[in-house]
């Protein structure tokens, strides 16, 4: 997709992705504004400076300018306690669903060890993405600089309203599409332990040319429905819904 296309799904989604909102928990909502903080708080301020440093240091083309390994395992271990967070509240909502849908109360006595394990993992691929569209961004940057022959004290003062604007924007493009996708991968997981094993996608418009497709190709199978959720659209308000059979018996971990 490209960028303006996915800009104007964005901007077609803004009103649905809100009322997609009412639906989070307040600890939900919590955990997500507490992810946007940190990140602004990092990309606009520590990760900044760093890169700043780097291009006085080794000039506008050296690719010692890109951000750091470090700084990509410093951004997983910030959102690592929202994460985990996220994922205990999907497990929950998998839980609630199939109560709800089964229209009886039961108690899943499974291992849920494996919410540390998805946290970490979260995390680590959100460092990862992070890192990725960042120096996108910054190579971006500076290619233009380069080819306007600006020197490295002029691309600086320009890169800074150019990183204003950066932590601003991906701080809440990280925390909006990470806080979905964590609830929704959780959810189906729990959901896929207590035997579900079909599932439809939705809550996106059919007209999004990613979501769409795969909409209309309902349902899918949990590991379809993870793949599709960790390589969505970014500011996608789609996720899953359980098939549920009416002879379905959940399997409750005794």
């Amino acid at each position: 997709m490209g960028a303006l296309s996915e800009l104007s799904l964005c901007n077609d989604s803004l009103i649905r992705l809100l009322e997609a909102r009412k639906r989070w928990s307040p600890e939900a909502r919590a955990a997500r504004d507490r992810l946007h903080s940190k990140m602004q708080n990092y990309i606009g301020s520590d990760l900044h400076q760093r890169t700043m440093r780097r291009i006085q240091t080794y000039g506008l083309s050296s690719p010692e300018v890109m951000m750091q390994d470090t700084e990509t395992s410093l951004i997983a271990t910030l959102a690592y306690p929202e994460l985990k967070t996220l994922a205990e509240l999907g497990a929950k909502y998998g839980l609630d669903r199939i109560v709800r849908q089964l229209g009886r109360p039961f108690i899943f006595g499974g291992s849920r060890e494996w919410l540390d394990d998805h946290a970490i993992r979260f995390s680590k691929q959100l460092g990862q993405r992070v890192s990725e569209t960042m120096n996108e961004a910054i190579r971006d940057f500076l290619s233009t600089a380069i080819e306007k022959g600006l020197s490295t004290e002029e691309t600086i003062q320009n890169m800074l309203k150019f990183w204003k604007d950066q932590s601003e924007y991906r701080a809440e493009m990280v925390a909006r599409t990470e806080t979905r996708h964590s609830l929704v991968a959780s959810e189906v997981e729990m959901q896929k332990r207590m035997g579900i094993t079909l599932y439809d996608w939705d809550g996106c418009h059919l007209e999004c040319p990613q979501c769409g497709p795969f909409i209309e190709a309902n349902p899918h199978s949990a590991e379809e429905i993870q793949a599709f959720n960790a390589e969505v659209h970014p500011n996608c308000i789609g996720g899953s819904n359980p098939v549920i059979s009416e002879d379905f018996e959940p399997d409750v971990g005794f």
